[in-house]
C-alpha cells in the first residue's frame, strides 16, 4: 500500500522542512522516515552545524537559510532564537505543491504557495517560549546584555508561534500529550501517529545484567539527576549512554554505581537495552522514542508519570500485561520506590509479551498511518 501511494505522489514537488541538523535523535529519526515515504522530495533547514549532515539525505538538495551564514553558529546557535521565525518564512517553498515540517521549533512557520498543502509533524510547540520553566531557562543562557529583552522577545514568539500555526492544513502530534499542547496553545486540533521505533534493530536477550540504563541526550529537562539519585537510594548500578550539555556536570556528582559511557554504536545501544534491568526515564519526553526501543528488547520501563510514557507504557496495576512501572512525583524516592515495586514484581513482566506491545510503535505502522493521512489531506 506504501508503494502505490508512492506513485500516486510522484507528480507532486514535496519539500521536506526541519528546524536544523545539530546531530541525531528522535526529530531525526521522524525526517529519516519521512525521507523513505518521499524519496524525491527537497529538504529545507534553518541552519546545519558541520558534518552534522545526516547520511540520508546526503543524495537530497538541501536547502538552508540565512542563520547558515551567522558568526559561532555551533556553539551559539540558540542566541539566534529571535531570528527563527524569520528564517522559517524566507525559506523559499513556492515551487512546491505538498511541504511537510518536521517542527519542534520554527519549522512549522514556513509560508507555502496559494493551493499547496502543509501537513506539520509537531514533536512540540515551541518549548522555549511556551513552558515557564524553559522560559527561565532560556533567560539564564542568553548574554547578561540581552536578558533584559527576554521577556519582549518570549511574548513576540509566542505570538508569532500562534499566528504562524493559521498556515498548517493539517497537525500531526507525536503523542497525546503533544495533541493536548497543540489545542492548548494553537486552537488546532491534531492527529496523533506515534514516531517510528526499528524495533528490528532490537532482540530480546537471554543473559540480564545487573544495571538500570539511560539511553540518550545528556540535557537538563531528561532530570537525569534524578535517576542517578535514586539508584544511589537504592544502591543499584546504572549505565548512562549519550553525551551532551548536562554531562560535565553529572559526571562531577561522581555518585558510586554510576558508569557513563559516552555516545555508542547502535549495536552496542541494543546489547545495553536487551540486558538491562529496566530501562529509566526520569524526566517527560514529548514522546520518548528510547522507552519503546528498550520494550522492543523486551526490557520493562520506569518512568515519570507524563508526556509521551502515558502512550507507550503499560503501566503496572493498570494493565494485564504491564511494560513498566510509572511513578507520580518527580523526586528520587519516588523512582527508587518504582524501582523497588518493578523488582517484587519481577515475574509480572514477560519479555516476549513487552516485546508485542512495542511492535504497535514499529516503523511500519508510522509508514503507513502517514501516507494515509497525506492521501486524505490531498484529497479533501
Amino acid at each position: 500500500m506504501v508503494e502505490a501511494a508512492r506513485t500516486k505522489l510522484s507528480g507532486l514537488r514535496i519539500a521536506l522542512v526541519h528546524d536544523w541538523f545539530t546531530g541525531f535523535g528522535g526529530r531525526e529519526q521522524v525526517l529519516r522516515a519521512l525521507s523513505m515515504l518521499f524519496a524525491r522530495a527537497d529538504v529545507h533547514v534553518l541552519f546545519c552545524l558541520p558534518d552534522e549532515l545526516p547520511e540520508f539525505v546526503r543524495d537530497r538538495r538541501v536547502f538552508k537559510s540565512f542563520l547558515q551564514k551567522m558568526p559561532g553558529l555551533r556553539h551559539n546557535y540558540r542566541y539566534y532564537l529571535p531570528l527563527m521565525p524569520l528564517a522559517a518564512e524566507r525559506l523559499n517553498l513556492r515551487g512546491y505543491d505538498l511541504v511537510v515540517s518536521s517542527s519542534h521549533c520554527a519549522a512549522k512557520g514556513v509560508r507555502t504557495k496559494a493551493g499547496a498543502k502543509h501537513i506539520c509533524y509537531c514533536h512540540t510547540p515551541m518549548r522555549d517560549c511556551w513552558e515557564q520553566k524553559q522560559g527561565e531557562v532560556i533567560r539564564q543562557a542568553w548574554p547578561a546584555w540581552s536578558r533584559v529583552a527576554a521577556g519582549a522577545v518570549l511574548r513576540y514568539l509566542r505570538h508569532w508561534d500562534r499566528k504562524s500555526a493559521g498556515g498548517v492544513d493539517q497537525f500531526v502530534a507525536n503523542s497525546t500529550a503533544v495533541r493536548q499542547r497543540i489545542k492548548r496553545f494553537y486552537d488546532r486540533e491534531a492527529v496523533v501517529i506515534h514516531p517510528p521505533v526499528a524495533c528490528q534493530r532490537f532482540g530480546i536477550s537471554k543473559h540480564i545484567g545487573e544495571f538500570y540504563l539511560i539511553v540518550g541526550n545528556l540535557l537538563a529537562y531528561k532530570r537525569i539527576d534524578l535517576a542517578m539519585e535514586a539508584c544511589r537510594r537504592a544502591n543499584r548500578r546504572l549505565i548512562i549512554i549519550g553525551e551532551g550539555p548536562e554531562g560535565r556536570n553529572l559526571r562531577a556528582r561522581n555518585i558510586k554505581g554510576v558508569d557513563f559511557l559516552g555516545s555508542q554504536p547502535d549495536e552496542v545501544v541494543a546489547d545495553y537495552m536487551g540486558r538491562c534491568l529496566a530501562f529509566l526515564m526520569p524526566g517527560e519526553e514529548d514522546f520518548g522514542i528510547t522507552a519503546v526501543e528498550a520494550q522492543a528488547a523486551g526490557r520493562p520501563v520506569i518512568a515519570l508519570a507524563r508526556g509521551g510514557v502515558l502512550d507507550s507504557v503499560r503501566p503496572l496495576g493498570d494493565a494485564d500485561e504491564p511494560t513498566g512501572v510509572l511513578f507520580e512525583q518527580a523526586s528520587p524516592a519516588a523512582m527508587a520506590n518504582a524501582i523497588a515495586a518493578l523488582e517484587h514484581n519481577a515475574e509480572q513482566f514477560v519479555p516476549e509479551k513487552i516485546r508485542q506491545h512495542a511492535l504497535n510503535f514499529d516503523s511500519s505502522v508510522f509508514l503507513q498511518k502517514f501516507i494515509d493521512l497525506v492521501e486524505q489531506v490531498l484529497e479533501s
